[in-house]
């Protein structure tokens, strides 16, 4: 009897492995760990969402830190669905590499980028690791300042990037964002991304675009999904329309 029960066990964990592996099974792997917070403290990671990467161009998408919290972002990583797909991202001088944007408050935030070297569709999981600004211990780091005057000046400040988030629920939608009165639009993006545990397939990261038009300080949109992409069982999508602002 113990021996027929070990070797049920042992077919069961055949099973589970190669489903697994084969990508068809009920189990899901988890990959390798990541290194947003590798010899970090306090810190969390945050998985964004599977952003589509076009066959030639760029993809950009605005990843935020938890938004009821303190955190800044201090690392990053990101998951592709291939090697061919290139990740990186747009940061801001300072002691962390995100700070808040004055639209989303508090909430740390980078802008990442990602494009294809094989000239085919792809997709990336951008990852941030948030470090909480109420510490763990009461342990204080001093930086060593210069005593004499640091030469040259400030750069220009940031930019403002702000991000509007929608899920695609219908054949043609309109999306908008913009900056504020004070501001001008200089630059804009538009994502597609899925909010699945693997890389979406390419029936449907195929299955969404999204065109932008810039008018006075407002970035508009104009989003179109297939019929696959609204089918019942179909995969969450959503659209991310973002604009670049600068202090007019």
């Amino acid at each position: 009897m113990k021996t027929r029960i070990a070797l049920l066990a042992l077919v069961s964990a055949l099973a589970v492995s190669t489903g697994s592996a084969r990508g068809g099974g009920p189990f899901y792997l988890v990959p390798s760990p990541t290194k947003e917070c590798l010899d970090i403290s306090n810190c969390k990671a945050v998985f964004g969402p599977w952003v589509v990467v076009p066959a030639s161009g760029e993809a950009t998408f605005l990843m935020a830190c938890y938004p009821r919290f303190n955190f800044v972002v201090g690392g990053t990583d990101s998951r592709a669905s291939s090697s061919a797909v290139r990740v990186w991202f747009d940061g801001r001088l300072g002691g962390a590499i995100g700070v808040p944007p004055t639209n989303v408050l508090a909430r740390s935030s980078l802008l990442f980028h990602a494009s294809s070297e094989n000239g085919r569709v792809g997709s990336f999981l951008p990852i941030l690791g948030c470090v909480s600004l109420r510490p763990a211990t009461k342990q204080a780091t001093y930086s060593v300042r210069r005593a004499a005057a640091t030469p040259g000046t400030a750069p220009s400040a940031p930019l403002d990037l702000r991000a509007n988030n929608r899920s695609i629920d219908e054949p043609v939608m309109l999306v908008d964002t913009g900056c504020a009165p004070h501001e001008k639009v200089i630059g804009a993006w538009s994502a597609i991304s899925f909010n699945t545990t693997e890389p979406p397939a390419r029936s449907f990261v195929t299955a969404a675009t999204a065109r932008i038009t810039l008018g006075g300080n407002k970035v508009h949109a104009t989003v179109n999904a297939l019929p696959n992409l609204l089918a019942p069982l179909a995969p969450t999508a959503s659209v991310q329309v973002g604009a670049m602002c600068q202090p007019s």
